[in-house]
């Protein structure tokens, strides 16, 4: 008989450090995956991006390995919804496990960073923290926001909402990035194309690394963490202490859930593109 196992994972230590991510690792290094198998899927609806990325980078290492077991990511988004849910960041800057990036080492020249924060509803503070923690190694600031969007206002109503950071970071109306809200391909391609232009752009005067804050919604989060893979960029967020809800007043009919499906590894890839690229 086939069974099934529940495991716990504490996304914070006694002491409050923030410790999905290690103990995602810990718990995967054991998993095996059963004989037989043809599919394997991903809901990444409810994960945190410190759990969601490591368990998904580790099943696409493992389907990759195989060669004839399918990765499938699934991924339930609301944005509406997900706007009326705010939580407390925690204190700490940290890289998503698996998420470091390649190592850079600035000799005679300087390192350079693009920051790539996406924007959304209530997140403020944690991009704030994350801002903070890069210090002067930022060269430049490319805010990603939702358009297309079922909201078309969307981006608006962010862009004002963040009036004061965008002000605060320099942030050039030039270097707004817009991708999909419905289609993590869409953030994939741009932030692959953005990584490619600035190393082209500044080889031989800077040393370039794009860093990664795919902070709000997971469907472009998601896009997000394949470019992560493909090049091997550093992601930084902070932990969420905790939740909760903002209901709205009067309450009306709540928008539809919109259902994202990926298929990011399988045999029908074969011979396609070489291990661990993502989705092209």
């Amino acid at each position: 008989a086939k069974t099934s196992t529940v495991e716990r994972v504490d996304v914070f230590a006694q002491d409050g450090a923030p410790v999905a991510g290690a103990r995602v690792a810990e718990m995967l290094r054991s998993f095996r995956v059963p004989d037989g198998t043809t599919d394997i899927v991903l809901d990444k609806s409810a994960l945190s991006i410190g759990v969601g990325f490591p368990i998904a980078r580790f099943l696409l290492d493992k389907c990759e390995a195989a060669g004839n077991i399918n990765f499938h990511i699934m991924i339930v988004s609301n944005p509406e919804l997900d706007a009326r849910i705010f939580g407390e960041p925690d204190d700490r800057v940290i890289n998503v496990r698996g998420f470091a990036g390649s190592s850079v080492t600035a000799g005679e020249e300087k390192l350079a960073r693009i920051w790539v924060p996406q924007l959304s509803h209530r997140k403020a503070s944690a991009l704030t923290k994350i801002r903070a923690a890069s210090g002067d190694t930022v060269y430049k600031i490319c805010p990603t926001l939702p358009f297309p969007a079922r909201n078309p206002r969307r981006a608006d109503e962010l862009i004002a909402e963040f009036e004061g950071q965008l002000r605060a970071w320099d942030v050039d109306a030039r270097d707004i990035i817009y991708v999909s809200e419905r289609n993590p391909l869409d953030s994939y391609r741009t932030l692959s194309t953005l990584k490619l232009r600035y190393d082209r752009t500044v080889d031989g005067v800077f040393v370039p690394q794009l860093v990664l804050s795919p902070i709000g919604s997971k469907v472009m989060a998601t896009g997000a963490m394949m470019a992560a893979i493909e090049h091997d960029l550093p992601v930084q967020y902070v932990e969420t202490l905790r939740y909760e809800f903002d209901p709205p007043n009067p309450a009306g009919d709540r928008p539809d859930d919109m259902m994202v499906h990926l298929w990011l590894q399988g045999p029908i890839y074969a011979g396609l593109r070489a291990p661990s690229s993502g989705t092209s």
